[in-house]
């Protein structure tokens, strides 16, 4: 129940944010709360798995030119199908009337390449920074490091959004090139 709850208003703070940036019907406190608690759970359950994923990707070590080709694969793979989900994840978040889940996808683009450099940056931190201290110091870096990483990954999402917003009413090549003629 205290994880539904979190994940409720957690979606409902995402929804409202969303609402902002696309201009949309923004959801009050009750609807978003109970909207929230529906789509809270998978939303966040696909987020620590996209992170796993993205880790599992990371660990990857090529020993060959094979195992690079696999890594770079594995990679792009992951990007591809982290932005169609995550734009399926706007859609849903984004209370109607928004952007199509075609739209969505250039930031939903955006945010996973931004989510996959952001995780590997962090893979880098924790290898080089947390596990040379000491067992009480690592343990708050690697706290300190966690809440970095949510904090920077929810700015890039919002980034993200704002990314789709500005694409979907920037005006057409005709309109820009016909007011030069």
């Amino acid at each position: 129940l205290g994880i539904v709850y979190a994940a409720s208003g957690f979606v409902a703070r995402v929804r409202h944010a969303l609402g902002v940036i696309f201009r949309s019907r923004r959801t009050g406190l009750v609807v978003g709360r109970v909207s929230g608690a529906a789509l809270g759970v998978p939303v966040v359950l696909l987020l620590v798995t996209f992170a796993l994923v993205a880790a599992w990707v990371t660990g990857l070590r090529p020993e060959s030119s094979i195992g690079v080709v696999v890594e770079v694969t594995a990679f792009v793979a992951l990007a591809v199908f982290g932005s169609v989900i995550w734009a399926l994840v706007y859609r849903l978040l984004t209370p109607s009337p928004g952007p199509s889940v075609r739209q969505h996808l250039w930031g939903a683009a955006v945010f996973t390449v931004g989510f996959l450099a952001l995780e590997r940056f962090g893979a880098a931190y924790v290898a080089g920074v947390v596990t040379r201290s000491t067992a009480l110091y690592g343990t708050i870096g690697a706290i300190f490091g966690l809440l970095a990483f949510i904090y920077a990954a929810m700015w890039l999402f919002l980034l993200a959004a704002e990314i789709t917003d500005l694409r979907r009413h920037r005006p057409a090549r005709s309109q820009l090139t016909s007011g030069r003629a």
